[in-house]
């Protein structure tokens, strides 16, 4: 009898594996031998707030704003208001980046870490996702976008209907249509065609999520490049594989009472009989459009944020320039220029802004304009196109320099609130009268505990142009 109990059991577990192969994910039993733990092993808390930003636990309650480190639990909703952002940080790592004027739920999270499963509902807005390992899908009315061990962005716009998505690297999907790495899906609701990313597809994604930003600095120069794409290595697919049949696996035969007799006692499994005279059809195996899971490492890997990035010195911005004549006179790039200085995303720069310049050299500068520098690099950038001076009936004055003075005047003493700077040019040679930017007498205020500083640019009526740098250290503040 325990033998025919093994056999039967044998029998019932081979339909309900193979609907288990049918299925992305599969959820193993609780092991036996010990009670199981309720402890919650993965969260998801908040871990950057900007803007209006607001939760609330359940389709049904009220609205709150979101605080600091708060944790998410399945159910739970967020929305973010025009120019709100948040990101949201799980156990192992992942990232989940939320753009302004976005709504989406929390469908699922598992809370053990032997299986990174989270699953979203997307109402509108944009989602940038960063796949510590694990899966993550995101719903929309017209389909789910699945991400496995991947860099994915995803959008969808309900009065449009049109959901579009990006994938930086690893494996994506949308339904049953495979995004590979470096790939976007456009208007995926209505398209099953993946076409490969665009220089602005990088920018945007640079702007966005930091851990991305050396792809930042290309998207401002595609006026420049046309309708050249970044390059990329598109990753080869992974076979998916087909789910085993019956006859696969072997025919099972249906247990009658004469079966116990020929079964040895404490028989551990079934074994199959031998085939028949007439052999089963044979299956022709059908590539599945699943696309395949990914498992999660056994340990994983903490996310670690990108360091601060080192300054070389500070550039005033003169009237014509931008981040990339700016990056290709110091050998800087751009996009190190713009993360530096949170740039919006368009990357503008106005005359006089003092942008800081970071300690990041770009290699392989490509072609175009190049600004003057006005302090020593630590790294070779293209030299400034020297032109012929047209005649002029400004004579050229004596050499021109400058020199800056600079103090506080305003709550120095205290360590609360915050200070004024003033600063002072005066000037040297050259021919009046003389341009000054920012000014020539002119305020700066700063919070306290933290340290200022600046550069003044003055051109002469002929044409010379001097720089200069100030700073100021707050020791109110020093221990």
């Amino acid at each position: 009898m325990r033998s025919l109990l093994s056999r039967l059991s044998w029998l019932l577990a081979v339909p309900l594996l193979l609907n288990a192969c049918q299925r992305n994910l599969v959820y193993l039993p609780t092991p036996t031998g010990g009670p199981a733990s309720d402890a919650t092993e993965r969260t998801a808390v908040f871990s950057g707030l900007e803007g209006t930003v607001e939760v609330r636990s359940s389709a049904n309650a009220e609205w709150q704003p979101a605080s600091q480190q708060a944790p998410l639990a399945e159910g739970s909703e967020v929305r973010t208001g025009a120019g709100g952002r948040a990101s949201i940080t799980l156990t192992e790592g992942t990232k989940i980046y939320v753009d302004q004027n976005t709504e989406f739920s929390v469908t699922q999270i598992n809370p053990f870490l032997d299986s990174l499963l989270t699953a979203l509902d997307l109402k509108h807005g944009q989602l940038w996702v960063l796949l510590n390992g694990g899966a993550l899908d995101v719903n929309t009315p017209f389909g789910i976008v699945l991400a496995r061990g991947a860099y994915l962005s995803v959008e969808f716009y309900p009065d449009q209907r049109q959901v579009n998505v990006t994938c930086l690297e690893g494996v994506c999907g949308f339904g049953t249509v495979a995004i590979p790495s470096g790939y976007k899906l456009l208007d995926a609701a209505d398209n099953a065609v993946a076409e490969a990313m665009t220089l602005p597809d990088y920018g945007v994604w640079g702007v966005n999520v930091p851990e991305s930003t050396q792809f930042a600095y290309i998207a401002t120069e595609v006026p420049l490049l046309g309708s050249a794409t970044f390059p990329v290595v598109v990753t080869a697919t992974p076979t998916p594989t087909v789910p085993p049949t019956l006859t696969e696996l072997g025919q099972v035969a249906t247990l009658t009472p004469t079966d116990t007799a020929t079964l040895p006692p404490e028989a551990p499994s079934l074994t199959p009989p031998p085939p028949s005279e007439t052999p089963p059809p044979t299956r022709t195996p059908v590539p599945s459009p699943t696309l395949p899971v990914f498992q999660a490492s056994a340990t994983p890997v903490p996310f670690t944020p990108p360091p601060a990035l080192p300054i070389m010195g500070h550039h005033i911005v003169l009237g014509g320039e931008t981040i990339f004549c700016i990056g290709r006179g110091y050998g800087v790039t751009p996009g190190a220029i713009a993360q530096a200085n949170n740039l919006p995303a368009n990357f503008n720069v106005r005359a006089g802004q003092v942008l800081a310049i970071p300690a990041v050299q770009w290699f392989n500068i490509s072609a175009g304009p190049v600004c003057a520098t006005q302090f020593p690099s630590l790294y070779p950038g293209l030299s400034v196109a020297t032109a012929t001076p047209a005649a002029s009936s400004t004579p050229a004055g004596p050499p021109f320099s400058i020199t800056l003075e600079w103090h506080c005047i305003d709550n120095c003493g205290s360590n609360q609130g915050s200070y004024t700077i003033r600063v002072t040019v005066s000037t040297s040679g050259g021919v009046a009268p003389f341009s000054y930017n920012p000014g020539q007498v002119y305020d700066e205020i700063h919070a306290h505990c933290t340290d200022s500083a600046g550069n003044v640019g003055v051109t002469s009526a002929d044409g010379q142009q001097a720089f200069a740098a100030w700073s100021y250290h707050d020791v109110s503040c020093s221990p």
